[in-house]
């Protein structure tokens, strides 16, 4: 009985993970300076809300560079408070 009641905890906590989805928000397309579409501040609790701006900032690449040409830094769309 225990075995069963531990082998059904497995396969349903399996099931719930098998169901999540992954969200990915792309600011390739967005203009810098301004408010990414979908996106607005709001504020549970006391202070105010942000003020969210897409900004260009140098990043390192996700990889190291394989040729001694390639460039060490890049630049992104990224979201960031003003």
């Amino acid at each position: 009985m225990v075995r069963a009641s531990l082998l059904w905890l497995v396969v349903l906590s399996g099931w719930n993970s098998a169901l999540a989805a992954e969200k990915v928000f792309d600011f390739h397309e967005e203009k810098v300076g301004e408010v990414p579409r979908g996106f607005r501040s709001s504020v549970a609790g006391e202070g105010h809300p942000g003020d969210w701006r897409v900004i260009q900032e140098e990043v390192p690449p996700l990889m190291a560079p394989v040729s001694p040409v390639a460039p060490s830094i890049f630049s992104r769309a990224l979201p960031g408070l003003k």
